[in-house]
């Protein structure tokens, strides 16, 4: 059981990514979904809004969240991922400890991003240990 889940539908899609699980998309909804005016993420958001959160998170420096999941994945998981899998978790755990780790993580190709932009936002996060 995890110590620590920061999202219950993040974790849920985490925990398929991590043991070898495939996601599909089903583009008839069947189930009602609302946005609220005060959820903290999701479509509510300006591009600006979201830029300005990852900068404060980026300038926070605390254990991020991505840090304390992996190391959940490792702790509840490890016994039933691919080895790929659990490699990238513990690259992404000791990152911080030399420039040949954050180059590791960098060329790993299964961690994607969304843009150039969040790719750009990616490496500058490793380099300045704020991944």
């Amino acid at each position: 059981r995890p110590d620590y889940v920061y999202m219950h539908d993040m974790w849920l899609y985490m925990v398929c990514l991590s043991v070898g699980g495939a996601l599909l998309f089903d583009p008839v909804p069947s189930m009602l979904y609302r946005q609220h005016s005060k959820n903290v993420v999701g479509c509510n958001q300006s591009f600006f809004q979201k830029m300005l959160r990852r900068f404060r998170m980026f300038l926070d420096g605390k254990d991020s969240i991505r840090m304390k999941t992996c190391e959940q994945l490792l702790k509840c998981y490890s016994k039933d991922m691919p080895e790929r899998h659990v490699d990238i978790l513990n690259s992404i755990m000791q990152y911080r400890s030399s420039i040949k780790n954050k180059l590791t993580l960098l060329r790993f190709k299964e961690i994607n991003t969304t843009s150039c932009f969040a790719r750009c936002f990616f490496c500058i996060s490793v380099f300045a240990n704020r991944y």
